[in-house]
């Protein structure tokens, strides 16, 4: 038994080491980004389009985007969501969210990045609201 509760102390404090060296920064905390978003409030000419620059997690210059840093935080920690594929045996419910469609066309993290967005159905109006903070909210309110 003491060697046991020895062995667990001793792999308890080997963990906080590791842990004390690796520092308190979070990984995604350096993302990096540069996106040109695209919108189309009636899904067929381009109504606004930004550029979203994310250096180390925060806008950087030459950034056009009107919500810059909440869409920073928001690829912080969603960001990999858009290089999915969608899944193409998702059942979807058929509601309806309206015309908007939105491209993200860029590089996250030196990865490129070709997201289409749209509110046609279901899972379509949720991929949507995950990016909510770079697209806009949808319908007449633009972004």
């Amino acid at each position: 038994m003491k060697l046991l509760k020895t062995f667990t102390t001793a792999l308890l404090a080997a963990s906080l080491l590791a842990l004390s060296a690796c520092g308190s920064t979070n990984p995604k905390d350096g993302m990096n980004a540069d996106l040109t978003i695209d919108i189309s409030a009636d899904g067929t000419a381009i109504s606004e389009s930004y550029r979203l620059i994310c250096a180390e997690g925060q806008p950087a210059e030459g950034t056009t985007h009107p919500r810059a840093a909440s869409s920073c935080e928001v690829l912080k920690t969603k960001g990999e969501q858009l290089r999915a594929l969608p899944r193409k045996d998702q059942i979807c419910t058929e509601i309806y969210g309206g015309p908007q469609e939105a491209t993200i066309t860029g590089t996250l993290n030196g990865e490129p990045v070709n997201k289409s967005l749209s509110r046609k159905n279901g899972c379509e109006i949720s991929e949507w609201q995950a990016f909510v903070e770079l697209v806009g909210p949808g319908g007449a309110d633009g972004i």
